[in-house]
């Protein structure tokens, strides 16, 4: 299908979180400026440091002291003490500030993490319902579910790491600066040394960043296996596989182990040496220091003790940077999957917009219809022609493959004819507005889709408004009210994931409850009532025509003694209309119909 226009643009998660930072830019600016004055704030510590330096080794600023800090000549009135004293003050007050720009730009990245995750999350969201069903079998159920878990985090990560950037890079910045300023000759050695130091980290980084994605991916390939063997589980008891499911989980664990243990031998090993070269750097320092100034201790110990305490802090912001280009290179991966999945291109969507639907007046014309689901693969219906009149029962049956459910699909809009049409009342199918035309169907298929809530909750699925004597009702006509009385908390029991809690026949009766509480014009029973006894099953569908007198009645039926009252029944054999007719018709036209109707007459009576 076409891609919808909203769709159009070659849209990416960057991108998107662009647009979000651009369009917050009130949060940008408070972040930017509260990093800028936790950097200026730095800097005048590191003058207030130097002062107070000063003043412990001698009884007043020297002329020289003054000539290199300006802010010397403003405490030429005071005492020692005095000034001593308002040094400590300005640290305090410094610290108070810089903890306030802290708070304040934390905040403002944590706010629009927030408000990313709040607009693309639904995106996202949207984005994948709105794909069509032959589109999204394409992907892994597991998979999807893996990049939708890691969404959240994936999208705030790069937030937070660049706003960590911003904030430690303007502190490099001042560092330099202050540096420079202080004395060039020893900031030439303490930039080279940095540049050393930075130089050595990032020779192992980059082994650590590799060992980090392939961590990430062995870690994905786990939760992967264990989220499939959850949804097998059923299948898992039943064939006796639970022993070769844990030996591929050990196997699974035991790689990412070596992984994880790689990862720890170089992550491990970056600590100790970003301890030694900073020390390395501060041990060169000081005897370049001490060669500079001749061993005067005036103009070296000052200039010493703000060097190192300088290098310890461009080491440490450096190391941040350096560890925050690793989390964006860790997440990389997972944006790279979650704009895979939100890219457009190649993707089928979902059919939105067209012509109104009022309703269901006289038929259904399927015209010349033909259907595949790969050109490769064959077509799967083949030149179908069929009619179907209002209020009537019409039944499909045929062999396994034959083409019932794929002809169902299409009548239901979840797939469009290769060749041909489907009219409603004259009009094509393709051209109907598809929501308003579901909204008049009731499907009921035999794979039962039931969510974790309670019983009042899945019969009410996707519908609002609705009151409980309007559940109850639905629940009588499926036949579901006496079973779910008898029910621990009757209608406000949970069925468990997927009903698990319930009998295969409850979880029919359920979802039949909940197709009719829509009140539907055309009702759809695709192998609906397999678990239920005959008596009850003809027995609902009495109750149905007796309710809704008008309502159409599809049926694909397996158990053909179910269909056999059907006004007209359609039988389909490698995707062709073979025979059509009522039952008697067919009986008498003794062809497949009757082969079949034979057949499983007589596996009844073997049963008995």
């Amino acid at each position: 299908m076409k891609v919808p226009a909203a769709w159009l643009s070659p849209t990416t998660v960057k991108s998107l979180i662009l647009q979000i930072a651009v369009q917050s830019w009130p949060l940008l600016a408070v972040s930017f400026f509260a990093n800028l004055i936790l950097a200026i704030c730095e800097s005048i510590t590191f003058v207030v440091i130097f002062c107070a330096v000063i003043l412990l080794q001698s009884p007043f600023l020297s002329p020289a002291s003054q000539s290199l800090l300006p802010i010397g000549e403003l405490f030429g009135d005071f005492s020692r003490g005095q000034q001593f004293a308002w040094l400590l003050l300005a640290a305090f007050f410094l610290q108070l500030l810089m903890s306030c720009s802290r708070y304040a730009a934390g905040l403002s990245a944590h706010w629009l993490a927030a408000r990313c995750q709040a607009q693309i999350l639904p995106t996202v969201h949207r984005h994948l319902l709105s794909l069509s069903l032959s589109c999204i079998a394409r992907f892994r159920l597991s998979y999807l579910v893996n990049v939708v878990g890691r969404a959240p985090f994936s999208v705030q990560t790069p937030i937070y790491e660049y706003e960590r950037i911003v904030s430690n890079s303007l502190l490099v910045i001042v560092y330099l600066v202050f540096l420079i300023w202080l004395d060039y000759k020893l900031a030439i050695v303490a930039i080279c040394m940095g540049m050393l130091i930075a130089y050595s980290q990032r020779l192992l980084q980059s082994p650590i960043s590799h060992a980090s994605r392939k961590q990430l991916e062995l870690s994905r390939q786990m939760g992967v296996s264990m989220l499939e063997d959850l949804q097998l589980l059923r299948l898992l008891h039943s064939s006796s596989s639970l022993s070769h499911s844990e030996l591929h989980i050990r196997k699974c664990g035991k790689d990412l182990e070596k992984s994880m243990v790689r990862l720890s031998f170089l992550s491990q090993f970056l600590e100790p040496i970003s301890e030694l070269l900073p020390f390395l750097a501060i041990t060169i320092i000081g005897a370049f220091s001490w060669i500079l100034y001749h061993g005067n201790g005036e103009r070296l110990i000052p200039n010493l003790v703000v060097f190192v305490l300088i290098i310890q802090r461009l080491n440490s912001r450096l190391t941040s940077i350096g560890s925050s280009l690793n989390r964006l290179a860790e997440n990389e991966p997972a944006l790279e999957d979650l704009a895979d999945v939100l890219n457009p291109v190649g993707k089928e969507f979902r059919r939105v917009g067209g012509l109104p639907f009022k309703g269901l007046f006289s038929r259904i014309d399927i015209e010349d219809v033909s259907f595949a689901y790969e050109v490769a693969e064959g077509p799967s219906l083949v030149h179908i022609n069929l009619r179907i009149p209002m209020g009537s029962k019409t039944a499909l049956v045929g062999r396994s493959g034959s083409g019932k459910s794929t002809l169902v699909d299409l009548l239901v809009g979840l797939h469009a004819p290769t060749s041909g049409r489907i009219a409603v009342d004259g009009t094509d199918l393709q051209t109907l507005d598809l929501d308003q035309w579901q909204n008049h169907l009731g499907v009921v298929s035999q794979d039962v889709l039931l969510i974790h809530g309670s019983v009042s909750a899945n019969i009410a699925f996707g519908l609002s408004g609705v009151t409980s004597d309007q559940i109850s009702e639905a629940a009588r006509l499926a036949d579901a009210d006496a079973f779910i009385l008898d029910l621990p908390s009757g209608y406000d029991t949970v069925v468990g994931d997927r009903g698990m809690r319930l009998s295969g026949g409850q979880r029919q009766r359920l979802s039949l409850a909940r197709a009719l509480l829509r009140r539907p014009q055309l009702l759809i029973l695709d192998e609906a009532t397999s678990a239920l006894d005959s008596l009850s099953e003809t027995r609902i569908i009495k109750t149905i025509k007796q309710v809704f007198s008008q309502i159409t009645i599809l049926s694909v039926a397996h158990r053909l003694s179910s269909i056999s009252d059907a006004d007209l029944i359609i039988v389909l054999d490698q995707g062709k209309v073979v025979e059509q007719g009522d039952h008697p018709e067919l009986m008498q036209l003794n062809g497949l119909y009757a082969t079949l109707w034979r057949l499983q007459a007589t596996q009844s009576s073997i049963e008995r």
